[in-house]
């Protein structure tokens, strides 16, 4: 089951996704001022939307990581981890993002502050990108 939704937190507005059927190259989700993109070279990154400014990226992208095949799958878990996949002849999971931070039946949410987070079903953040307040994310070195 997807859910993608808007809501509105008090002085925070977000777009959030609970568990998503697979993305592919081209899937997006935006608040009003970034949006995170699953982008066709197989790298998953945080833009802001005013000057198109990359805030965060999951480095895995074919030039950069030395994967040895290509990401053509990103999806919100029902574990609460956000997973980029290779779906070849046998599937794998080439890098979860939030391991350490897992949300059972939480979601992901883009924020208007510009953070990527995700939060558990009760509203606790477990992991950000760290993008607040338009502050530069660090790459995150998907893990082979």
């Amino acid at each position: 089951m997807s859910a993608i939704s808007t809501q509105s937190r008090g002085s925070r507005t977000s777009a959030s996704a609970a568990v998503t059927p697979d993305w592919t190259c081209g899937t997006s989700l935006t608040s009003n001022t970034v949006h995170l993109v699953f982008q066709c070279d197989g790298n998953l990154v945080l833009y802001r939307n005013s000057d198109g400014h990359a805030m965060w990226a999951a480095g895995s992208d074919d030039g950069s990581t030395g994967f040895a095949n290509h990401i053509d799958r990103v999806n919100f878990h029902s574990d609460g981890t956000i997973h980029l996949w290779h779906l070849g002849t046998f599937p794998k999971d080439e890098c979860t993002i939030n391991a350490g931070a897992a949300a059972p039946f939480g979601h992901m949410s883009v924020q208007d502050d510009g953070n990527l987070v995700v939060y558990t079903d009760g509203g606790h953040a477990v992991w950000s990108s760290n993008t607040y307040n338009n502050m530069q994310g660090i790459l995150h070195a998907c893990p082979i």
